[in-house]
């Protein structure tokens, strides 16, 4: 239980969908006219990696680690409400939304509202930034 458990229950469970996504991302790529005809040129496999490859896959894959941290939020969050994450007196969201609970203080909303509301609020901030960095990032958007 604490910090170090959520840190290892997140990585285990995202781990695999971002490295599902570069992959994927990486083939995609790889696989477009453009990298054929600059393998029919001669251009290095460097040249095509760094010029042509990875700037065009590092969209996706910056826009799901953007909502990768979101769903890493909710889950941290979600852990320590179950009891399971990081435990009181060190502050968490989660654990914040469960205290009211655990103490039997129903009638104070606002213990459980404002920490929830924060939630949203960095989840959604965190999905705002992967779409600005895909914007960013983009390069078909460039063209």
């Amino acid at each position: 239980e604490g910090f170090w458990a959520i840190v290892i229950a997140v990585s285990v469970t995202s781990i695999p969908g971002f490295s599902r996504i570069a992959r994927s991302a990486i083939l995609v790529t790889k696989n477009e006219l453009y990298v054929t005809a600059a393998i029919s040129q001669g251009a290095s496999k460097r040249h095509i990696l760094f010029r042509h490859i990875l700037p065009a896959a590092i969209s996706p894959t910056i826009v799901f680690y953007a909502l990768g941290l979101g769903a890493a939020i909710l889950l941290s969050s979600g852990l320590s409400f179950l009891g399971v994450g990081i435990q009181p007196p060190t502050p968490e969201l989660g654990a914040m939304i469960y205290q009211p609970f655990f103490y039997g203080e129903f009638s104070q909303w606002w213990l459980v509202v404002f920490p929830g509301i924060f939630i949203v609020v960095i989840v959604i901030a965190f999905n705002m930034m992967g779409d600005t960095l895909r914007e960013v990032t983009d390069v078909t958007l460039r063209r």
